[in-house]
């Protein structure tokens, strides 16, 4: 019996722990117990980030990327409370995207775009929040951009929709509501997929029907 109230009560404060992250008491690495590597990852990489805006540490390239894909490995990996938790940076990582917008920061847009796919893959609330907060019009939107120096970060938008809109039918109806959807997957159908999984165009074009 003893060793069951220790586990009600770790859970319980794991509860109380993320409680106050969502409720906007941000917890200090420090404040979260051992055991909760994931979500102590979280913590120290959304903190690193943090001091390059708040503290004015000048943080490289290669800095803000190893910490923004940390948060999307943990997110994927680390359960339901670090998926939330991630979930928790969106409304940041959607600014960092529009703030990075010089040519040599291509590489920090598309991470932010592989972590926000990460992030919404399994949680519909993120995915939810994408749409309203307008991300996803975005998405959509640059997808027609005719820029070759954009075309690696256009991929990772065309993979980040399949991962928004999955199994989440707003996300679908907002997408087929615009009426070049069709023909601009279709371009990117032909772009070379070589070094991926699958063509994720075509992949897509089949999930909203269009190729049937």
């Amino acid at each position: 019996m003893e060793r069951v109230g220790k586990v009600l009560q770790d859970g319980i404060e794991r509860i109380r722990r993320y409680s106050l992250w969502v409720g906007g008491e941000k917890p200090n690495v420090h404040d979260v117990i051992a055991d909760d590597c994931f979500l102590r990852d979280i913590i120290y990489s959304r903190n690193y980030l943090e001091s390059g805006r708040n503290v004015g540490v000048v943080l490289t390239n290669e800095e803000r990327i190893e910490h923004i894909q940390r948060i999307g490995i943990v997110s994927w990996t680390g359960g339901t409370a670090a998926n939330a938790m991630a979930a928790a940076q969106i409304p940041r990582f959607i600014e960092m995207f529009d703030e990075e917008k010089e040519p040599h920061q291509i590489d920090i847009r598309i991470e932010l775009v592989k972590t926000l796919a990460l992030i919404a893959s399994s949680n519909k609330a993120a995915q939810d929040e994408l749409r309203t907060n307008g991300f996803l019009a975005y998405m959509i939107e640059l997808l027609r951009l005719n820029d070759p120096r954009l075309v690696d970060l256009q991929k990772w938008l065309v993979y980040a929709l399949n991962s928004v809109i999955s199994n989440n039918t707003e996300n679908q109806r907002l997408v087929l509501s615009y009426a070049h959807m069709k023909d601009t997957l279709a371009k990117y159908q032909t772009e070379s997929w070589f070094c991926w999984r699958r063509n994720e165009a075509t992949y897509l074009v089949n999930v909203l029907f269009f190729g049937k």
